[in-house]
């Protein structure tokens, strides 16, 4: 089951995974969206910390709403995802993310850094997963 899960992330990743991910190049996103994203992230994680999870998961949906080209909603849902122990769910919006392109947030920050996702570095997925992003990029 497990080897069937990583083999299936990893392909969603490849398919998903565009050719200019990682440029240094921002999309357009007006000042407006930008403080919309900002609000509606702080929003999602003060549900969260409420106790609603499922408040947060919603308002993240919005987000990505806004512009879908941006990985703030997708990671974002991802990291309460990985709070809650619902490791699938958590790496499927983290590989979104790591699709798409990153306004406020850095690879450096998502793969060393970022305590939301302490438990999952340590797992054999998480390890395939940065690999993959690695040498993706490097093509």
């Amino acid at each position: 089951m497990r080897g069937k899960l990583i083999t299936m992330l990893l392909i969603t990743f490849i398919l998903i995974f565009p050719a200019n991910a990682g440029s240094d190049a921002l999309p357009v996103v007006s000042p407006c969206e930008i403080e919309e994203l900002k609000f509606l992230i702080s929003d999602g994680y003060n549900a969260y910390e409420r106790g609603k999870p499922d408040s947060a998961h919603i308002i993240f949906e919005k987000a990505i709403q806004i512009d879908t080209s941006i990985a703030y909603g997708y990671y974002h849902n991802g990291c309460i995802y990985a709070r809650e122990g619902k490791d699938s769910l958590a790496m499927d919006y983290l590989i979104r993310a790591i699709g798409k392109k990153f306004v406020f947030l850095t690879y450096n920050w998502i793969f060393r850094e970022d305590p939301d996702w302490n438990r999952l570095r340590k797992t054999d997925l998480w390890k395939q997963v940065r690999y993959a992003r690695l040498t993706l990029k490097i093509v």
